[in-house]
């Protein structure tokens, strides 16, 4: 008994040292020359810093810049210790170029890494994909 209690203690605060959960539609799509709005929101247990809050273009596995998304904020609310950021992202003008994954990221301390789940698979943590109707197959990497 005192076993199960203490993984539970053990499992509890591994998940309090998480960053905050990003909650975004996993497929957005779209047509050429069209702009783009994508609605998200960012959950932690600490007061959040806009600021923190980016959109990476992942070019492969292992790599990623910074996209050309407008990042905006409507609201940020406080409740039972659950703060949350309600989030606008935007892109003008779409092309074939901006069909690809991507991911919002808040910007946690520069030593820490990047998230796993209990199984040691990284987590799909604000994860979507772009779909540019009429364009051909996302490049290798980000489909």
């Amino acid at each position: 008994m005192k076993c199960v209690v203490l993984l539970l203690v053990v499992a509890a605060a591994a998940l309090a040292e998480r960053g905050p959960r990003i909650l975004v539609r996993r497929e957005y799509y779209t047509k050429p020359g069209k702009d783009l709005d994508i609605r998200f929101k960012v959950i932690g247990r600490e007061e959040l810093d806009e600021d923190r809050v980016e959109i990476l273009k992942l070019l492969n596995r292992t790599e990623s810049v910074l996209s050309d998304f407008e990042v905006s904020f409507r609201s940020q609310n406080a409740t039972d210790g659950r703060f949350e950021l309600d989030g606008l992202a935007s892109l003008k003008n779409v092309t074939c170029e901006d069909q690809r994954r991507y991911r919002i990221n808040y910007d946690q301390d520069d030593d820490e890494e990047e998230e796993e789940d209990v199984e040691g698979r990284r987590r799909q943590n604000g994860r979507f994909v772009v779909v540019v109707k009429g364009c051909p197959r996302a490049p290798t990497g980000a489909s």
